[in-house]
């Protein structure tokens, strides 16, 4: 019954040293759960991209571990991760 969406991808441009931070691989990212309808709509309107949602075929315990594990992983004692363009980023956190 929740419409989230959970994204690894949030990071903040003011951070202190910013660029230099990201070209050595020392920014900081965090995951942030989003109400999905608003986040599909932000991605489809202000960035002119296409939204795909892909329902998954999952148990009805697989859905529930993968539930408890995002909401786990965006408590604020876990979401926060360093960031590695290769083994460790947005795209890679989701598996």
């Amino acid at each position: 019954g929740e419409d989230l969406a959970y994204n690894w991808g949030v990071f903040d441009f003011a951070q202190p040293n910013f660029l230099g931070r990201f070209l050595t691989g020392d920014t900081q990212y965090w995951v942030e759960a989003y109400p999905g309808s608003a986040l599909a709509e932000h991605y489809a309107r202000s960035e002119n991209r296409s939204v795909w949602v892909q329902e998954l075929a999952l148990s009805d315990r697989q859905k529930a571990r993968l539930r408890n594990y995002v909401r786990w992983n965006a408590r604020d004692a876990n979401k926060f991760y360093r960031y590695d363009y290769y083994r460790d980023n947005c795209s890679t956190r989701v598996r």
